[in-house]
């Protein structure tokens, strides 16, 4: 899966801060013991809803790279999902969702 530059460049200072060992997340120096964990403490601090999931962080991405016009096929691989889902769930946040509609109805 491709990362984002930015992304890539936070995880490249966070090696260095945690000393090249290779852990992506760490808490107090040692690799965290359970992901769903790490994320419900970083939701905490970071002033969100208790309810917030990496499925909801997965379902915002979606949303986004729907919103901002690219293919479907490219968002169902990077989020590893099927493109008649985002087709079906994301649709209607496509920029230009119902743009043809819209010029026919008026056509002769």
């Amino acid at each position: 899966m491709k990362l984002s530059p930015r992304l890539q460049a936070h995880l490249k200072r966070w090696r260095r801060i945690d000393n090249e060992r290779g852990f992506v997340v760490t808490f107090n120096g040692a690799p965290i013991g359970s992901v769903k964990v790490a994320l419900g403490r970083a939701v905490k601090l970071a002033g969100l809803d208790s309810g917030v999931t990496a499925y909801t962080l997965r379902r915002s991405a979606a949303s986004w790279l729907v919103a901002k016009g690219l293919p479907t096929r490219m968002i169902a691989d990077f989020i590893g999902t099927g493109e008649q889902m985002i087709i079906n769930h994301y649709g209607h946040l496509a920029p230009d969702y119902q743009d043809e509609a819209a010029l026919a109805i008026g056509r002769h």
